[in-house]
């Protein structure tokens, strides 16, 4: 009787979701904070993960290395780069535990040329 209770109690712990880290974690985000110059903000990568972004313009693509801090954060500027908010920019990062996130900025409509 106590095994197949211990049994059912061990059942039922393995089943109750955990509240630690791991369960609280979101995806990796990547997010534009500025265009004059471009500067990229990541959140929510592994603890000191080593990080690649790579920024494509219409007509470059420029890349950038660094490490995530103990939040899993990073900001990064690519101060050669100097974006209009007429101009289409995707980037994304890479992280060397594999995270990965992205981000895209589409050419407004009202920029296009007609």
């Amino acid at each position: 009787m106590r095994r197949a209770l211990l049994a059912t109690v061990l059942t039922a712990a393995t089943a109750i979701p955990t509240t630690g880290a791991a369960a609280a974690s979101s995806p990796p985000t990547l997010r534009l904070a500025g265009l004059h110059p471009l500067v990229l903000r990541g959140a929510d990568f592994r603890t000191r993960e080593r990080v690649r972004i790579v920024v494509d313009t219409s007509t470059q693509r420029f890349v950038r290395r660094t490490t995530a801090t103990a939040a899993g954060a990073f900001t990064v500027s690519f101060g050669s780069v100097v974006m209009s908010r007429c101009e289409g920019v995707s980037a994304y990062a890479v992280g060397a535990r594999g995270s990965v996130a992205a981000v895209k900025q589409a050419q407004l409509p009202e920029c296009a040329p007609e």
